[in-house]
């Protein structure tokens, strides 16, 4: 890759680093792949929904704050197309960034956007599979900066309504995170009671022994080997993890580009009997009926299972890319139900 395109100035140094040496960067160049579409990738799973994340449509800029020093506060990034530079979107960050912080933020912007060398080889594949995921750009994954963040959304998903999911993550971001999403201190710092604040009931124990367990390094091999590990041993570090169960588990899984297990839940059970028939599948044997629907798709099921499942609530509510923000409420469980949408294609 060629020298990205900087914008420099310099500042005094915040946390310890030479200030006369100390450059900083507030805008930077990322060049993406052809078969990228920004609003595509960003409207591509449900956490884009979840603060601290925004999407506006008219300017199709995402938003967001990311951590990237333990000392310094967040910093403000807004990411869209390079205007001027095809092929690139522009990462403007507000303050500016020094060279350390913006290479973890462009790490972290490139798990967002599933933007790796790998992550690209995988949306190749899957659109040379998937005719229509290809028309439209599909097949990337939004997910968090961080697996910490991943891992703690899974949580706030289960035994609720989505309403009930926006709302929790709103106050951690806001009560516990002051903007950011919190870091693992921050959530022990707030404790159990500053956790229970923001209305994720009995989750707050999990996340609080979440948060001690990746102090304590839980995430480490994860973080640095996850590359050269089977989705086995992937899975067996995931559920020592404080709150990952079958769907978390699998969840966070595919947040870490793993595809070919289908996270399954009453919305998996509603969609394939919508779409299959009411007799394609149960309770009971809704995890292997999930995997045989999507079986042709090896190892990308969940992306083509996820394509499926989104057609149907753009069917219902419109494109994710045009939704205002006031209206990620109504995916409820009871809007979804009367709609019935069915769109299998597979």
């Amino acid at each position: 890759m060629r020298p990205p395109k900087r914008q420099r100035c310099t500042t005094s140094d915040a946390s310890g680093r030479p200030a006369a040496a100390l450059q900083t960067v507030s805008a930077y160049d990322l060049k993406v792949p052809s078969n990228f579409d920004i609003a595509t990738a960003v409207c591509s799973y449900g956490f884009f929904m979840l603060e601290p994340n925004h999407w506006t449509p008219d300017s199709k800029t995402f938003a967001r704050h990311l951590q990237l020093s333990h000392t310094a506060p967040p910093a403000a990034v807004s990411i869209q197309a390079d205007p001027g530079k095809q092929g690139h979107l522009r990462l403007s960050f507000k303050p500016a960034v020094d060279e350390q912080d913006l290479q973890k933020a462009i790490r972290q912007v490139t798990r967002m956007l599933c933007l790796s060398e790998q992550d690209n080889q995988a949306v190749t594949a899957f659109q040379k599979m998937h005719p229509e995921a290809a028309a439209c750009k599909a097949g990337r994954l939004f997910r968090s900066p961080t697996i910490w963040e991943d891992l703690v959304k899974s949580i706030t998903l289960c035994n609720c309504g989505w309403t009930r999911t926006i709302s929790m993550n709103a106050a951690l971001c806001k009560q516990v995170g002051k903007g950011a999403f919190p870091s693992p201190l921050e959530i022990i710092a707030a404790g159990e009671a500053g956790l229970a604040a923001c209305g994720v009931g009995y989750r707050a124990k999990t996340i609080l022994k979440l948060a001690q367990q990746v102090e304590d390094g839980a995430l480490q091999e994860l973080e640095t080997d996850a590359d050269s590990m089977s989705n086995d041993d992937v899975m067996q570090h995931i559920k020592k993890l404080s709150g990952m169960g079958p769907f978390t588990a699998t969840n966070v899984l595919a947040c870490m580009g793993r595809y070919d297990v289908i996270p399954c839940d009453s919305e998996t059970l509603r969609h394939l009997k919508a779409t299959r028939g009411s007799s394609f599948t149960s309770k009971a044997t809704l995890q292997q009926d999930a995997a045989k629907a999507y079986a042709k798709y090896h190892p990308y099921q969940f992306l083509a299972y996820w394509f499926e499942l989104q057609q149907g609530y753009e069917a219902l509510f419109g494109p994710f890319t045009e939704l205002a923000r006031e209206s990620y409420g109504n995916f409820t469980s009871s809007s979804i139900r009367k709609g019935n949408p069915s769109t299998a294609s597979s």
